[in-house]
């Protein structure tokens, strides 16, 4: 066998980073990421994300040929926790008769390498707010045999969905009920960070959320956010698309007090109705789980996309 060599993969790799990348099946690629990643944004998630290091892109060569890769970051789970690192890619190629090995190479040195940064628990993607894939794909199996036998632990299966923002309400007819029925709240589509809606988002849902939500309309050109307002001018709840990854819906949320009332809908489908005048036919809605009957009441032709959440402690 040839000599398997680990280092980290340098910027100037990037040429040969993105060919190996675009080597993973593009229907995968749709699947999971919603989206076919361009050169600019898989540079921004591999080498200019905010938390990213040299040394956790890690690639595997054999006679100076990349035949695979793993990329982590670091970040506290939540603010004042332990840090967590998180695996937002791994990827070997798939016709390397020694893959298994390349793999098992690659997430062992990069366990090490996170262990002694001080991660005490270890996650396979939902690196909020910049993160490529919400988790494991189930039908991934050489990904999760590899976790399993390196002692990654499966706690749940998340639901994702990917939807056709044009099956929704194709006529307007329950956009303009539900606008008619909630006559004195107010929609707006913003393009650019607001503290006011970060405000909002921190204070009655997460921070992360706002985060991500910041991120997507600092960095991602398509990134817009519906608001939704009362009567008074104060924001009662939000959707944004493009926020985490392009061609991906959320975070969404409506005051809890105000929930069953139809404004949930008016704000997605103002949303969506923004979305598809980009020419949008595909999006992700990630981790939706028991909200799933929500969202397929309105995109009946929803495709289910599965995930494992999938966690290692150190």
């Amino acid at each position: 066998m040839n000599k398997i060599i680990l280092k980290p993969v340098s910027r100037n790799e990037l040429d040969m980073l993105y060919n190996f990348f675009m080597g993973y099946s593009k229907k995968s690629l749709l699947r999971n990421l919603g989206f076919i990643p361009d050169k600019q944004e898989l540079e921004y998630h591999f080498f200019d994300d905010p938390d990213c290091e040299a040394e956790l892109l890690l690639g595997a060569y054999i006679n100076n040929q990349l035949n695979g890769f793993i990329h982590a970051i670091r970040r506290p789970w939540k603010s004042g926790s332990s840090t967590t690192g998180y695996l937002k890619w791994l990827q070997v190629n798939e016709a390397d008769r020694h893959r298994t090995t390349i793999g098992r190479s690659l997430l062992t040195a990069i366990e090490q390498q996170l262990s002694a940064l001080g991660c005490e628990q270890l996650q396979f993607g939902s690196a909020s707010p910049y993160y490529l894939i919400p988790g494991v794909p189930t039908e991934d199996e050489f990904t999760r045999s590899l976790l399993n036998l390196s002692g990654w632990l499966e706690s749940s299966e998340r639901i994702s969905l990917q939807i056709n923002p044009d099956e929704c309400d194709l006529d307007g007819l329950l956009f303009a009920k539900l606008q008619n029925d909630n006559n004195s709240c107010s929609l707006s589509n913003i393009t650019a960070p607001e503290p006011k809606l970060q405000n909002f988002i921190t204070e009655h849902f997460s921070a992360s959320w706002a985060m991500e939500i910041e991120f997507g309309l600092k960095n991602i050109p398509q990134a817009h956010c519906s608001v939704l307002k009362n009567a008074t001018s104060d924001i009662i709840g939000f959707a944004a698309v493009h926020a985490v990854n392009r061609n991906w819906f959320g975070p969404m949320g409506i005051l809890p007090e105000l929930r069953g009332q139809g404004l949930g809908k008016l704000i997605l489908l103002h949303a969506m109705r923004e979305a598809s005048t980009t020419g949008i036919n595909s999006l992700i809605l990630s981790w939706v789980n028991d909200k799933a009957d929500f969202y397929r009441k309105i995109f009946p032709s929803a495709i289910n996309l599965f995930f494992k959440k999938t966690v290692k402690y150190l």
